[in-house]
């Protein structure tokens, strides 16, 4: 869970399983919520590496030991850091080579399949590029062919239940575009049926069980959320939810109430208090909102 100030860019994202998280843009200081049964269990709030030109962009359990780990992004230089994390303690910095202050880090999967998660930068021009990890340390970088500068990584996720994660942009007229993976290899490509430029691709999850990552939606205008479950590059339904009202942001889905099942996460954008949506495939069984962490903190769904 990700949280900042009304107004100003996200600083990042934290989380994990049953985690959730955030960060203040002013500090550029994350926080960690430990979630079990929709409810907070533990917080803790984590100083920035120095400056607030440092923000959160992704997590990851790149030591294997079972806990998400924090990855970092400087704004300025472009450099990232890598936090490994004991639940709400840092164990280790590692910093990664400087890929450049033209390149962002938008995410964090499985490209290769071998149990470390990879981390996927993309250049201001469109071009995507993976580092390849072998814990903390990068033993391979690839550059992906340029899909343009109006395509945006939107999610990753394994669309295919082949165990490699996959890659989602979105166009800015809202067309979606996937990109199978394997390794550093694309596999296949497919543009989806445009569902509107007010539909913004928030991210990715498994809801139907069917081991194949499934796309989440949120209407910009009603507010209303819509799933699109995917086998492969083929969409197999869309369901669109209750919209909980145009004053509720969609974050993404996460586990929190400790079953299998996918939640998702809003946050209130007037008071900051976040909302998790108890799930049964795509079907709503309950909300539960949480205490308000203030309107200077943005949430991130773990």
């Amino acid at each position: 869970m990700r949280f900042s100030e009304h107004g100003r860019r996200p600083c990042g994202r934290t989380g994990g399983r049953g985690h959730t998280g955030g960060c203040d843009p002013q500090s550029g200081d994350a926080q960690i919520w430990l979630i079990s049964n929709n409810a907070v269990k533990a917080e803790q709030t984590l100083t920035a590496p120095a400056t607030t030109t440092w923000r959160i962009v992704g997590t990851g359990d790149f030591n294997g030991d079972g806990n998400a780990d924090i990855l970092w992004q400087n704004t300025s230089t472009g450099a990232p850091i890598i936090w490994t994390m004991n639940a709400t303690t840092v164990t280790s910095q590692t910093t990664l080579a400087n890929p450049g202050s033209s390149w962002s880090a938008v995410a964090t999967g499985d490209f290769n399949g071998d149990g470390n998660p990879d981390i996927l930068f993309q250049n201001v021009d469109g071009t995507p590029m993976i580092y390849t990890m072998n814990g903390t340390s990068v033993s391979a970088t690839t550059l992906l062919p340029d899909p343009g500068s109006s395509w945006h990584v939107a999610a990753v996720g394994d669309l295919s239940g082949d165990g490699d994660s996959d890659i989602v942009f979105q166009n800015t007229d809202g067309t979606p575009q996937v990109w199978l993976m394997n390794g550093p290899t694309i596999t296949a490509a497919a543009l989806l049926a445009d569902p509107g430029s007010s539909w913004k691709l928030v991210g990715t999850a498994d809801f139907n069980h069917d081991h194949d990552a499934d796309l989440l939606f949120q209407n910009t205008g009603t507010g209303a959320p819509m799933i699109w479950t995917m086998n492969g590059t083929s969409v197999t339904s869309q369901t669109t939810l209750a919209s909980p009202g145009t004053g509720f942001t969609l974050i993404g889905a996460g586990e929190y109430n400790g079953g299998t099942q996918r939640e998702l996460l809003f946050q209130n954008n007037s008071t900051g208090a976040p909302v998790i949506w108890t799930m049964n495939g795509t079907s709503v069984t309950g909300a539960t909102t949480l205490p308000s962490p203030g309107q200077a903190w943005h949430a991130n769904a773990g």
